[in-house]
């Protein structure tokens, strides 16, 4: 395994016990928790190394912020369209051999699939809106 600085590891570390997938602020602010002098450029830095080395995933989404996910195993996300939550949506067995026989068979770097959806926070308080404006 290669040797990392005490920074990275902390990125890494991070990102590998979150469910959260990270914008670069969210994990600035996780990543001081443990290292006070942490900086966001710092941060930003090692996010794109770590990706380049396939340790760490960019989630694709429609908002602007790159969000991050440690789990670098085959699965798909889920993704609130109006907050932007993101949430692992884990793949079917017959899903995931399918995924790994493409993967396989064209030599692609990484797979994924985004579901947009609405959250059930976000159904609440959309109920809540129809009910008070009614």
């Amino acid at each position: 395994m290669k040797h990392y600085s005490a920074q990275r590891a902390i990125i890494l570390d991070v990102l590998s016990n979150t469910k959260v997938h990270p914008s670069v602020d969210m994990l600035y602010e996780m990543c001081k928790k443990q290292n006070k002098k942490i900086g966001k450029a710092t941060i930003y830095r090692n996010l794109q190394e770590l990706v380049k080395e396939k340790r760490v995933a960019k989630v694709s989404c429609n908002f602007k912020e790159e969000r991050f996910d440690g789990d670098n195993s085959v699965h798909n996300h889920k993704v609130c369209r109006f907050c932007g939550k993101i949430e692992d949506a884990p793949c079917s067995s017959k899903m995931l051999k399918l995924i790994s026989e493409e993967i396989n068979n064209n030599s692609y770097e990484s797979v994924g699939l985004t579901f947009y959806k609405t959250c059930n926070n976000c159904k609440a308080k959309l109920s809540e809106e129809v009910v008070k404006n009614g």
